[in-house]
């Protein structure tokens, strides 16, 4: 089979043209899982990758079509198989998605055609970001430049401009070093946070029952997701400059009745403490004040005595509370947030010392709730669940 293929590479496009039927998908894919039974089937496979990849550029997914959710499927099974992709003999498949003008097409595709395609396609981006996380995480090198010179009466106005002027240029130099130790799909990816945000954005001026959230806003909330789970020191740094984190907050404030939607954003917020990265958490703390939204939401619903929204997010809330209170670089940051720093009085620490019985539940009891919520729709200690993946393709 592997001879005739190579001599007549036309029939891989017509077996991989025919992967919308279920039952020639499920004999693709019965090959793929015995592909390291001999470099002959290794061989297969990979042409099949390749004409794959290119076909899931000029793919739509159709109502009467399988055609594009199943050739992402079995893309999707030949990204997250390790061995294959580190393989040489796959080498034609993995050079493909190196490519940095076809996975520009990739992103584009996955991003920017119509939301049922979208929806099909994302999660291969999803697996291809999952797949290119940084192997050695740690303290970003940007983190060690002080921006801020120290607090001494002998530093001058002028002393101090200069201080940050030159602290900003050399943080500037260090990122774009930074930058090349950054894989194409996640810099390319990056380029394209605006088309993002307006994706994730344009239904916040509409009540939610006109216009649902929907799978296609979900999928690019899990990209964001799988984008900072990457963990590269410039993606970070990048990703704190743009809206991306702000947009899917904003939505979930709107959509207080969803709760997958409520589980992958809290995630999002703990990662974002629970790394540490500096520009990540005066983002998330500064620029974006989620102390002050959660005060807010608190404050609101004891002012107007309408608590549907507070009903609904109470328990996420409050986890995402003691994630901030728990971190050190959060203290210093929000020493002067009045609104927080109330919240943190009134809510947080008088609602345990005054339960009044039993039956009432703590900030502790509702974390520990919001934290079953959370764990089966987003990532496992090593990879991300197949579970919701699956549906969105």
């Amino acid at each position: 089979m592997a001879f005739f293929l190579d001599d007549n590479p036309e029939m891989n496009e017509k077996i991989i043209a025919s992967i919308g039927s279920g039952n020639f998908c499920n004999m693709i894919l019965s090959v793929a899982e015995t592909w390291q039974m001999s470099d002959y089937v290794h061989g297969i496979v990979v042409g099949w990758g390749v004409v794959a990849l290119r076909q899931y550029l000029d793919s739509v997914d159709t109502h009467d079509s399988d055609q594009l959710a199943n050739t992402v499927r079995f893309l999707r099974f030949l990204v997250r198989t390790n061995a294959f992709i580190h393989s040489q003999i796959s080498e034609p498949f993995v050079s493909l998605l190196n490519n940095d003008e076809y996975i520009t097409n990739m992103i584009d595709k996955a991003i920017g055609s119509d939301p049922d395609t979208c929806i099909c396609t994302i999660p291969l981006l999803i697996e291809i970001l999952v797949q290119n996380k940084n192997q050695k995480p740690g303290k970003s090198p940007l983190d060690s430049i002080i921006l801020n010179p120290p607090t001494s009466p002998k530093l001058s106005a002028e002393d101090t401009k200069i201080y940050q002027e030159k602290a900003m240029e050399a943080y500037r130099l260090l990122r774009e070093q930074l930058r090349d130790d950054v894989p194409p799909v996640i810099r390319i990816l990056l380029t394209r946070h605006e088309i993002l945000v307006q994706s994730l954005r344009n239904c916040l001026d509409k009540p939610e029952n006109e216009e649902p959230l929907g799978f296609f806003r979900f999928g690019v909330v899990k990209l964001v997701q799988a984008m900072l789970v990457t963990n590269y020191p410039y993606g970070n740094s990048f990703m704190a400059e743009t809206e991306l984190v702000s947009a899917c907050l904003d939505l979930f404030f709107h959509f207080f009745r969803h709760s997958i939607l409520h589980s992958v954003i809290a995630y999002i917020v703990r990662y974002i403490m629970a790394m540490g990265n500096r520009d990540l958490v005066e983002m998330l703390l500064v620029r974006i004040d989620l102390p002050g939204k959660i005060a807010k939401v608190f404050e609101d619903a004891d002012v107007s005595g309408d608590t549907e929204k507070l009903d609904n997010l109470r328990g996420y809330l409050k986890m995402l509370a003691v994630a901030i209170r728990n971190s050190s670089m959060a203290e210093p940051l929000l020493e002067d947030n009045v609104a927080w720093n109330r919240f943190v009085c009134d809510v947080l620490l008088r609602e345990d010392s005054t339960k009044a019985s039993p039956a009432e539940s703590s900030t502790q009891e509702e974390v520990a709730l919001a934290q079953k919520k959370i764990a089966r729709s987003n990532l496992t200690k090593k990879d991300f669940t197949d579970q919701l993946e699956d549906k969105l393709g």
